[in-house]
């Protein structure tokens, strides 16, 4: 249960942005939050396969609360969104992950439109999904 896994996050502030971070990621997707694993909340699931012949199922889009803040799932990563990513506020980049501290400061139409190219460029590269 979703709203369950939420409300046992603390501190309340980390509590409150998964709140809302789960709304506006369903906004985004258009799907809706599932538990994956222990601590991540997904949306939408798709299969993969790389040149090296590893696959595997994951969300399309997701995020997880931890200590030091959120970390939002947003693979295969960042090109093209260099405008989206300069509007959204304070943040940090990895991979395919996109670190805020908290919500506080942050463009939610930004955030909005990261996770939807996201799905975008799954869908496109993963069809069958």
């Amino acid at each position: 249960d979703v709203d369950a896994f939420i409300a046992s996050i603390s501190p309340e502030r980390l509590r409150s942005d998964s709140a809302e971070l789960a709304v506006l990621l369903a906004k985004a997707t258009g799907m809706s939050p599932v538990i994956w694993g222990t601590s991540i909340i997904g949306f939408g699931k798709y299969d993969y396969i790389y040149p090296s012949g590893h696959s595997g199922t994951s969300a399309k889009v997701g995020f997880a609360a931890r200590k030091t803040g959120l970390v939002i799932y947003l693979c295969p990563g960042f090109e093209n969104k260099g405008a989206d990513l300069a509007a959204l506020g304070p943040h940090r980049l990895g991979k395919g992950c996109l670190y805020l501290k908290s919500l506080e400061g942050i463009d939610r139409d930004a955030l909005v439109r990261l996770a939807s190219q996201t799905v975008a460029q799954i869908d496109q590269r993963y069809p069958q999904s």
